[in-house]
This record gives structure tokens, C-alpha cells and sequence, in this order.
């Protein structure tokens, strides 16, 4: 299978405007990837980003990490530079195309973390292809059900029923007022809602950060039908009415470190201890006090140290 890679290959630290490396995927999509860090270190961490963000929200991340890890930070389909050719029909779609990219950079093993959304592609990826992954990090992702939203009636109250179709998902309030947020490209609107619901924790991003936030969030090309992606995931043993579980959380064989902050509005920690419960003992779940749903904006140096010692453990 052929790659083709079209832009020079090069290492990105800090600079998040510049173009980035992209390579064309079989499918026909062109993925857009940061790459820094110790380009000779024998372990590679790889960064997966979240809903409507993009592989910038990692940067600041990348000098804490860089003398341990060669480090690789893609834009997920839609997102950032990466093309949206065709709209992803679930996770597993995101994941396949992570697997292109990997194969294309010659990546076989490495560390996996991925963050909110990024976390519930991450799971799809290792039960999908456990031979990539070593060990598996997952900050403030998304549950093993997904985020669930309910219909309205016709009044438009929301019910205890939850959606089951797209028509339903963008019918929603929420799903109206993002997709006028990005026709209008309302830069305040989307600081407010960013600062309302991302950053909740004890720290706040760098105002350079926030305005690269911004420009994701309003740049996103598969903003409409995220949340519809994130109702209908289900990797349990159950049927949960939106969608019937495929139980690939049965296949994560590898250890699982899950952080998770107390105060995130996104995904409540309930979720992490569920997927922790369901991942047994090859999972250990830690909490932050003051941590909100950017976890890593708010313990930067601990985080990090946290994820270097779990990648350093021995596999029993």
C-alpha cells in the first residue's frame, strides 16, 4: 500500500500557524501531523486531541515531554489541517485512519493518550490494533457509552429519551446554536462557551491558546455531526437504545492509566471510574481536586510527570 506525503518531513515544537507535514491516506484523505521531541528516543508517545480541537492543543506540552519521547500529534479527519473529504460514519472510521498514518510513518509500538473525544478514538484504535500500543493514557475521555443526548418534544423540552438518528441530534438547541456559531464565526461567542464548559478547572490556557482554540473550533469541517459520532458510541456488552455495544473494551489488553479531573463539565469522573471498572485490573485511575476537562492545562508538570512514569513501568 502506498503513501503519499506531500509536504517536507520536519519537527514542529511551538509553532501551531505554520503549514503542517501532511500525508494523503488510501482513503483518499490528506492528514495533517505535528511531530517533536527526541526524534531518536527508542519510545514514541503519540497525542490524540479532542472534539473540535486539533493536535495545537498539545503544544504546550511538547518541550515537558520532548527529552523522553519522539512525540506524534495528528489532526483527527475534519479537524485542524486534516481533510473531511467524507464524514466519518463512527469512531472506528477515526481510528482506521490513524492506522494509515502510523503505517505510512513507520510507527509499530508506541504510547497512546488521547484526550476527551480523542480518548474514545483511542480505545477504538487499541481494540482494533492491539499490536500498536503499549500503553494506553486516556485524560478526560469521553465514557465507554459515549455522551448521551435526549430528544425533544414538540414543544422543544428535552425528554428522557435518547436520540437515536441524526435528524434528531441536529434538531437539538445545542446542535442549532454551534452550527450558526461557526456560520457566523462569533470568535466571542466561542471564547464564552470554551470558558464556560473547557475551562473549568484551576487554570487557565495562555490567551494565545485560546485564541488557537477558537480558531479550531471555528474552523471545525465535522462540527455539525460530532455529538450525533459520540451519542452513538457504545464499546460495552450492552445495548444502550441509541446503538448495541460491540464490547471491544473486552479487547484492551494493555495497561491503562486514566486521569481525570473533579471538576470537568464535559465528562463527569463517573465515567472514568465505569470505564476503569470495566477495564479490570490492567487499569488504574487517577483524580485531580481542581482539574477540569483540559487536564494538562491545569497540573501541566505533574501530568506530564504522571505519564512519563506510567510509559517507564516494566509490562509484568
Amino acid at each position: 500500500m502506498k503513501f503519499s506525503r506531500i509536504k517536507p518531513f520536519f519537527y514542529h515544537t511551538m509553532q501551531t500557524k505554520t503549514n503542517l507535514p501532511t500525508i494523503k491516506l488510501p482513503n483518499g484523505e490528506q492528514y495533517a501531523y505535528r511531530e517533536a521531541g527526541n526524534i531518536s528516543s527508542p519510545q514514541t508517545l503519540v497525542l490524540i486531541h479532542g472534539a473540535m480541537f486539533s493536535s495545537s492543543v498539545f503544544t504546550p506540552l511538547f518541550p515537558k515531554f520532548a527529552d523522553t519521547f519522539r512525540i506524534i500529534a495528528p489532526d483527527l479527519r475534519g479537524h485542524g489541517q486534516s481533510t473531511h473529504n467524507t464524514p466519518a460514519k463512527g469512531h472506528d472510521d477515526h481510528a482506521e485512519d490513524l492506522k494509515f498514518l502510523f503505517d505510512a510513518l513507520g510507527l509499530k509500538k508506541f504510547n497512546l493518550l488521547g484526550w476527551s473525544m480523542g480518548g474514545a478514538v483511542s480505545m477504538k484504535f487499541t481494540a482494533n490494533y492491539p499490536e500498536y500500543v503499549e500503553r494506553l493514557i486516556l485524560t478526560n475521555s469521553m465514557g465507554v457509552e459515549g455522551l448521551a443526548f435526549t430528544k425533544i418534544d414538540a414543544e422543544g423540552k428535552p425528554t428522557i429519551e435518547r436520540i437515536t438518528t441524526e435528524e434528531e441530534f441536529l434538531k437539538l438547541p445545542n446542535s442549532k446554536f454551534l452550527a450558526n456559531l461557526i456560520a457566523t464565526q462569533n470568535r466571542e461567542q466561542a471564547k464564552m462557551l470554551l470558558g464556560k464548559r473547557m475551562f473549568s478547572g484551576k487554570k487557565q490556557p495562555s490567551a494565545e491558546q485560546i485564541e488557537i482554540a477558537v480558531d479550531d473550533l471555528l474552523g471545525c469541517k465535522c462540527a455539525y455531526r460530532l455529538g450525533y459520532l459520540s451519542n452513538m458510541y457504545n464499546i460495552t456488552d450492552k445495548d444502550n437504545l441509541a446503538s448495541k455495544g460491540t464490547n471491544q473494551i473486552s479487547k484492551i489488553k494493555c495497561p491503562v492509566l486514566l486521569l481525570h479531573g473533579e471538576k470537568d463539565l464535559m465528562v463527569p469522573v463517573k465515567e472514568a471510574e465505569r470505564t476503569k471498572g470495566l477495564l479490570g485490573e490492567n487499569a488504574e485511575l487517577k483524580t485531580f481536586d481542581e482539574g477540569g476537562h483540559v487536564l494538562f492545562e491545569d497540573y501541566p508538570d505533574e501530568f506530564v510527570e504522571i505519564v512519563k512514569r506510567f510509559c517507564e513501568k516494566k509490562s509484568a
